[in-house]
């Protein structure tokens, strides 16, 4: 999917997310915030992607979104697969780097008992299954690594 946001955008999205509470949740696998969507940019251009992946928009749907936050001095564990949305067949999540360093790695899934990669392509969406297991990326550099992510179901 081709960029949906500018510098400009982005830059105004991470300062809305710097001001917020990491989640206390220990059952979550990394330092994320619950981040709305609502009435932006983001909002549309995820429901248009899941239009495309599904070729058909439900009437009825639900989105929930959060941001993954890390620098090298994260020392939570973040190397858990795990898969979004389990009960839901027809649920899909979405990735949209905000800012991906150099020294970090991307989102990792695993498919038929191998793994690949996301590009580091920053401002799209990759939209995916959500039972499709995958690791955030790790970021050992000092620059913020911002990971977008989001659940569509109906």
């Amino acid at each position: 999917m081709p960029a949906c946001l500018n510098k400009k955008e982005v830059s105004s999205f991470i300062k809305q997310i710097d001001k917020l509470p990491f989640m206390e949740d220990p059952s979550k696998p990394s330092y994320q915030k619950w981040f709305d969507m609502k009435d932006t940019i983001l909002l549309k251009s995820f429901v248009q992607g899941c239009k495309q992946y599904l070729n058909y928009l439900p009437n009825n749907y639900k989105i929930s979104s959060w941001v993954h936050v890390t620098n090298n001095k994260c020392i939570k564990k973040t190397d858990v697969y795990h898969v979004h949305n389990p009960s839901r067949a027809y649920a899909l999540s979405g990735i949209l780097y905000l800012n991906i360093p150099k020294k970090s790695s991307h989102t990792k899934f695993m498919c038929d008992n191998k793994e690949f990669l996301l590009p580091k392509k920053p401002y799209c969406w990759f939209i995916f299954p959500s039972n499709l297991p995958h690791i955030p990326g790790i970021n050992d550099d000092k620059q913020k690594r911002y990971c977008l992510s989001a659940d569509f179901w109906f």
